[in-house]
């Protein structure tokens, strides 16, 4: 619990937390385990620069150990370095591709997916 900043709070029922806090434990519970497939809804949402980066890192650790990683998400610049593959819905279709390997041109690839 430290790792997220829940020392002292261990405590404390979970409905006792502030949002970002329950967030955090949220993950907490997740590192136990090794999940080989993960599904992520806005996990940057409510969490500050210190545990962002942990979590991210944690995403990153993951994918590099075979995990399939799903992420949805408004913010696009944290994952856009991590991302592969990306989706979008397009007129009532859902649309997927392959992004390119170069940052920028993955960026941009992502910023058009996500303005339609």
């Amino acid at each position: 619990m430290s790792l997220f900043g829940l020392a002292d709070e261990v405590k404390s029922s979970i409905r006792e937390l502030s949002l970002g806090q329950k967030k955090r434990a949220l993950f907490a519970t997740v590192l136990v385990g090794t999940p080989s497939h993960i599904l992520l809804d806005e996990p940057l949402d409510a969490l500050d620069r210190g545990i962002q980066d942990t979590v991210l890192g944690w995403i990153g650790e993951r994918a590099r150990n075979g995990a399939t990683v799903v992420v949805v998400s408004h913010e696009i610049e944290p994952f856009a370095e991590r991302a592969t593959l990306a989706a979008t819905v397009r007129n009532g279709r859902a649309v997927l591709g392959r992004l390119p390997k170069d940052k920028a041109g993955r960026l941009r690839r992502l910023e058009d997916l996500a303005r339609g």
